[in-house]
């Protein structure tokens, strides 16, 4: 494991319907727990629950009960963009997602060089996103040592920033190292995130430990194309940030 984060944090309006909304992804609940609400900057105790997917000691989610208004975030706004989790067929995923409810986008072919994946993006309840990548071409995760599951853990989280070079320090004092920095500019891309333009060009920037392990952090800029800063309260309902450190007590969050 390494130094990446063990999970990423969510917070809902509805956890109920989060862990359902997962649940049909293969995540499971592992865990419930009260953290102090000091934490967050409010009295008494916030609920959680932390859902990985079954043989899995990190990669997971950490839901935070949220009594705070739904942020709806704009398309270059800084902060959690979406969580990526493997799939062995997205044309499967689709399908159990909309025999869910589920709201889908089409699956799209994105092909960059030698690697070719594709890729779904599903709107999770409070509308974060969540993206399913097919790619014959991995990094590390649960698909390489169990045939019968069909997702992975959370393979990386989308992280919106101002400019990649002044945010990537941060990140590297958590004791993930850069792998990749390379320009995006594919229509297919757009479609997926939801863009207002196939046309727009951006950046991203891997970020991981030695090993490559999940969660890798994918810091992503759109050069020329200012966006707003990521909410302040951490309970704002969405992708809040990652958490380092499996042991409980030392557990930390960070946002960028």
């Amino acid at each position: 494991m390494g130094n990446a984060p063990t999970e990423v944090m969510i917070a809902a309006t509805d956890v109920a319907a989060t862990i359902a909304f997962l649940n049909v992804h293969g995540f499971v609940e592992v865990a419930r727990d009260d953290v102090p609400g000091g934490v967050f900057g409010r009295s008494g105790t916030v609920g959680s629950v932390t859902m990985r997917q079954p043989g899995t000691a990190i990669g997971g989610f950490l839901i935070m009960d949220s009594d705070r208004p739904v942020h709806r975030r704009g398309h270059f706004d800084h902060g959690g963009i979406a969580v990526d989790v493997y799939t062995r067929d997205a044309d499967a995923t689709r399908a159990r997602a909309v025999a869910a409810g589920q709201d889908c986008r089409e699956v799209e072919l994105i092909e960059m060089g030698p690697i070719s994946m594709r890729q779904l993006h599903i709107t999770a309840p409070d509308g974060w996103s969540l993206v399913f990548v097919e790619s014959d071409r991995r990094r590390p995760s649960l698909l390489d040592h169990d045939q019968k599951a069909q997702h992975s853990e959370v393979h990386s989280v989308i992280w919106g920033v101002e400019k990649i070079e002044d945010a990537t320090p941060g990140w590297e004092a958590q004791g993930l190292a850069q792998h990749h920095l390379f320009p995006i500019a594919l229509p297919a891309v757009c479609r997926v995130m939801g863009l207002p333009s196939e046309d727009i060009g951006l950046r991203m920037n891997l970020l991981a430990d030695d090993e490559q392990s999940p969660i890798r952090v994918e810091l992503m800029d759109f050069p020329g194309l200012p966006g707003a800063a990521a909410p302040v309260d951490p309970l704002t309902p969405g992708i809040v940030g990652l958490v380092f450190g499996a042991e409980p007590g030392n557990r930390a969050l960070f946002r960028g």
